[in-house]
């Protein structure tokens, strides 16, 4: 009867070491895939909309937010995984933007574009206008 009470309680400890608890447990979804068609997409609404702007004033809009207002832009532009950023020069007759990975900046490309209009990528590092064109 010791012999079975032992064995018993050996079982049950075992069964609950080293594996999945009966405890429901919460599970975090995969961070999404950075799109990088949308960011190519994002980076030639952009262009357009910084083009068109040209025309209006003779410069390049300052922000998203000059782009928007002036109905050029619906809204500032985004695309899953990637942080999308705009620079004017202090004149605001150039720009350039950008486009990086946001989770993982060593694993995605990151995309370059300016008033030219030509979109470049790099593998893992800061996309410039010296990157391979797309």
């Amino acid at each position: 009867m010791m012999h079975k009470a032992l064995t018993l309680a050996l079982v049950l400890f075992f069964s609950g070491c080293g594996g999945e608890s009966s405890q429901p447990t919460a599970t975090t979804p995969p961070p999404k895939a950075a799109d990088e068609h949308a960011a190519i997409a994002a980076l030639g609404e952009i262009n357009q909309a910084q083009k068109d702007y040209f025309r209006r004033y003779r410069r390049y809009a300052l922000g998203f937010e000059e782009l928007v207002a002036e109905h050029l832009l619906k809204e500032e532009p985004t695309a899953s995984g990637y942080q999308i950023r705009m620079k004017p020069s202090p004149d605001a007759s150039r720009y350039t933007i950008s486009a990086a990975p946001a989770d993982a900046p060593a694993a995605g490309r990151h995309l370059f574009t300016d008033q030219t209009g030509v979109i470049h990528a790099e593998q893992g590092r800061d996309a410039t206008a010296d990157s391979p064109a797309i």
